[in-house]
């Protein structure tokens, strides 16, 4: 091995924060050329956190007599450290989980994709103890526009039958965020409908009621 790679390794393995600091430009660099803001802020995040304890082994150098201040202070770094990490990481997670709500919605990110980057920013909130009332209403704002997209998976569907109810197709486009229908009030509105058109919708129907009750898609088909 040549001298400077053996040189660089030992560097690396001395500096561990030298690699996670490249991987933390280097690839929120390759996500933002891409326009995949979501992916960047959830990457960023995580390097952050692996940042933040990449050298947390150091703590252990201070024993012995004589070391209990030197070592009370590099905890107190430690867990400040780790105050300012909680404070930059709230404002990424929520602004990341407002991009994965909005992005893709007419192309782009698929919904199996998008619901796999919410449930890491979900874990890395809780992980870090940031889920409060903020983090929680964007977490159930994501939640909330996708649930309405199974409605409008419906309305789509019933577009291109034949016989077109007005009001059904009117009552699925203007669902409100703030006042989804629960899956009794969806199937009594859609009751009366003739049975070839119950029967093309009752899939759809059925991915509402999975994502309504577990929040997640019952089938990597649905929502397109």
């Amino acid at each position: 091995m040549n001298d400077w790679k053996k040189e660089l390794i030992v560097k690396l393995s001395k500096n561990p924060s030298l690699p996670l600091i490249a991987a933390m430009l280097v690839g929120g660099l390759i996500f933002g050329i891409n326009k995949q803001p979501a992916e960047m802020g959830l990457f960023i995040v995580a390097c952050s956190i692996c940042l933040a304890f990449a050298n947390i082994d150091k703590i252990a150098k201070f024993k012995g007599a004589g070391f209990e201040a030197e070592m009370r202070k590099a905890v107190e770094e430690a867990y400040a450290t780790m105050e300012n990490l909680k404070a930059l990481g709230k404002p990424l997670i929520i602004a990341t989980f407002d991009n994965l709500t909005l992005a893709g919605r007419w192309g782009g990110i698929d919904k199996p994709r998008k619901m796999l980057l919410k449930d890491g920013l979900d874990k890395t909130a809780e992980s870090l103890g940031l889920f409060d009332d903020e983090v929680q209403a964007a977490s159930d704002m994501f939640f909330r526009y996708h649930l309405r997209d199974h409605l409008f998976e419906i309305n789509s569907i019933l577009m291109k039958m034949p016989n077109k109810d007005s009001k059904v197709l009117e009552w699925l486009h203007s669902a409100q965020l703030d006042n989804l229908p629960t899956i009794d009030e969806l199937r009594n509105t859609l009751s009366h409908l003739p049975n070839e058109e119950l029967e093309g919708i009752e899939e759809s129907i059925l991915d509402y009621e999975y994502y309504l009750i577990h929040k997640r898609l019952r089938r990597s088909e649905s929502l397109g």
